[in-house]
């Protein structure tokens, strides 16, 4: 990537194997293989904090994980479907303060309110979810986001362009999508 013109930020994978016990990924990255990889150049964020029942519970090894990530300065990027109430704020003080997972238009709310950054995928976009938003008090910070597109379906539907228009059609406000998608 360094000799692209374009500005690449990675992000270092939370959770290999992605739940301890329950598969085999070829490798089993502990607190100080993250924090090695986190201080490799352009990386800029610890990627999806997936195993959340671990880092509600106070689990060692995810804990080590984080606080490394949190020593490095990084932003720490969540994974937590469904999340909510005081296992969501316990995920929230651990200092992971986004989420790009589907959740209900409920629980995207408590988590805009809680101060977490939503990262809205096609898939989560309804009209529902969108009047939940603009029925707020202040519309909070959000992303129109894209993850596990395959080439051919970006290539046959457009990529963002076509999150914008599933956006735009679910009754956001056009200034708001191209917000959101910058």
């Amino acid at each position: 990537a360094r000799g692209l013109r374009q500005d690449i930020r990675w992000a270092v994978p939370s959770c290999v194997p992605s739940l301890h016990g329950f598969e085999t990924a070829g490798a089993d990255l502990d607190a100080d293989d993250i924090a090695e990889m986190l201080g490799w150049d352009g990386v800029a964020t610890l990627g999806e904090v997936m195993d959340y029942r671990a880092v509600v519970s106070g689990d060692p090894r995810t804990t080590a994980i984080i606080d490394a990530a949190r020593a490095a300065g990084v932003r720490l990027d969540g994974h937590c479907p469904h999340l909510s109430g005081a296992d969501l704020n316990e995920y929230l003080w651990a200092g992971v303060d986004s989420d790009h997972t589907k959740n209900s238009a409920a629980v995207t709310v408590e988590k805009a309110r809680l101060g977490m950054v939503m990262m809205l995928q096609e898939k989560c976009l309804s009209p529902e979810l969108v009047a939940a938003l603009l029925a707020l008090p202040v519309l909070p910070d959000f992303c129109l986001v894209s993850d596990d597109v395959a080439p051919d379906a970006a290539l046959d539907r457009g990529h963002l362009d076509h999150l914008a228009a599933v956006a735009l059609e679910c009754g956001l406000p056009p200034l708001v999508v191209l917000r959101a998608l910058t």
